[in-house]
């Protein structure tokens, strides 16, 4: 029930995103009004992202499967394409590299008006240790403040961290053999 909610939710903002490409006179597909949408309601608290967690990591893991008819109908038509394929690369290299850096940039600005300044994002401490998603920033602002810089650890920390997943890993292989012995993992 739970799912069917979720995506009742999504698919209510993408009805007022096509509403909104019909009533307002831009160019603009429904899709990124629909998109424009969600990130309003999300960012004003009336969505939380617990409302569409689990439906949207779904809808983004089989996102692929959404190209193949694309790129079948790309097959189709490669008899026209195939006269226009130099430019037809060229803008798509370029518009790629343009939104790349738009994106990098409007992520940076965003970073330095919410105060935030750096992110880890490979879960793993300076220390070494394993870390949750929320302690990814607190990782990186310390490290940070110790001179240090998030992807350029020092062969110490570099070490310190490859023995501290070799135990981690080493844990759960003990812990599954026990519970599979049926011994106790504690």
């Amino acid at each position: 029930m739970k799912y069917i909610k979720q995506l009742a939710i999504i698919i209510t903002i993408s009805l007022i995103g096509e509403i909104l490409a019909e009533i307002l006179p831009f160019t603009i597909p429904a899709s990124v009004y629909g998109l424009f949408v969600m990130l309003l309601a999300l960012v004003t608290k009336v969505l939380k992202v617990e409302q569409v967690k689990e439906t949207s990591d779904f809808l983004m893991d089989i996102m692929p499967i959404m190209f193949v008819p694309a790129s079948v109908g790309l097959m189709v038509s490669w008899g026209l394409l195939k006269e226009i394929l130099v430019p037809v690369l060229i803008v798509s290299v370029l518009g790629t590299l343009i939104v790349m850096i738009v994106s990098g940039k409007s992520v940076d600005i965003l970073m330095g008006l919410t105060g935030k300044k750096t992110v880890a994002t490979d879960g793993i401490s300076v220390d070494g240790e394993i870390i949750d998603e929320g302690q990814y920033e607190e990782n990186a602002i310390a490290m940070k403040q110790g001179g240090g810089d998030v992807g350029k650890e020092t062969p110490e920390q570099t070490e310190k961290i490859a023995s501290t997943m070799n135990r981690e890993i080493s844990k759960d292989y003990h812990v599954d053999n026990e519970i599979k012995e049926g011994g106790n993992h504690e």
